[in-house]
């Protein structure tokens, strides 16, 4: 099946799957069989360009690492506006952060 039509309770089948296959070299993968990791799957309620969105948090991690490598060059900072204005500044000039959000209001999800 193509990997944008699955459900939630789809998703959870096929993890639970994965985990019922590996639990034997891998114990501790047992204790995710439980119902309530199924809502780690509710995000394929949504359509494949909000998914994206969801659960992928790169650009938050990358913003992040960035965020500490500037600061770390640095070393000191004269007040608390100087690190304010310095990481806007790295947020404005990185290319990755500038994506636009697609169709997000034509979603089905607000009709």
């Amino acid at each position: 099946p193509d990997q944008w039509d699955i459900t939630p309770e789809k998703a959870f089948g096929v993890f639970k799957e994965f985990i019922q296959r590996w639990q034997k070299s891998y114990p501790p993968l047992k204790r995710f069989q439980h119902d309530r990791y199924r809502f780690y799957f509710t995000y394929f309620k949504y359509e494949r360009e909000i998914r994206g969105m969801i659960y992928t948090t790169n650009w938050i991690e990358r913003l992040n690492r960035d965020y500490k490598r500037v600061i770390n060059m640095r070393g000191a900072m004269p007040n608390p506006q100087a690190v304010i204005l310095l990481m806007g500044t790295v947020a404005q000039n990185a290319d990755i952060y500038k994506y636009p959000i697609y169709n997000f209001l034509e979603s089905r999800l607000f009709y």
